[in-house]
């Protein structure tokens, strides 16, 4: 799936499904410390994060960008 030209708009949880590191990092980027934790620990309805995401679609590089923004590595989703 490819990003969007709105994608730097859509919730970081969409970006990392799209795998676009240049784009996840850039979103992160563009904010101060606590707001870059807040996003990278965002929980969807299904309480997952932006990390549970980009793991899911193998994204190396996204998983590594979000853990160094602080991401949970231990946050389980809805069904735990």
């Amino acid at each position: 799936m490819a990003a969007s030209s709105s994608a730097a708009d859509a919730p970081l949880g969409r970006i990392c499904m799209d795998g676009n590191s240049n784009l996840v990092l850039r979103q992160l980027g563009s904010l101060d410390g606590d707001a870059r934790r807040a996003a990278s620990t965002h929980l969807d309805d299904d309480g997952r994060t932006p990390l549970h995401w980009a793991a899911s679609f193998c994204n190396r590089d996204v998983v590594r960008a979000l853990c160094d923004a602080g991401a949970d590595v231990a946050q389980t989703d809805a069904s735990g």
